[in-house]
């Protein structure tokens, strides 16, 4: 249900709470601080995050060579 704490350190790069609170903030990850200060980060939205990080939207770029058909 939630990521490990190993996972999270792993994920981050860091071990200090705090330090995970900023990079999860800075790469816009959706989690919770516990009670105890540490941040709480499920597995959906982790795979959610890594799924979406590995597909890149196809780009938009006009068809130049059938431009050129119709000329």
């Amino acid at each position: 249900m939630f990521l490990p704490t190993d996972d999270l350190t792993q994920l981050t790069g860091h071990k200090r709470p705090s330090a995970q609170i900023r990079w999860l903030q800075e790469n816009r990850w959706k989690f919770t601080v516990n009670a105890a200060g540490r941040p709480v980060v499920t597995e959906a939205e982790a795979e959610h995050q890594l799924v979406s990080r590995t597909r890149r939207p196809r780009e938009q770029h006009p068809n130049l060579e059938a431009l050129k058909r119709e000329g």
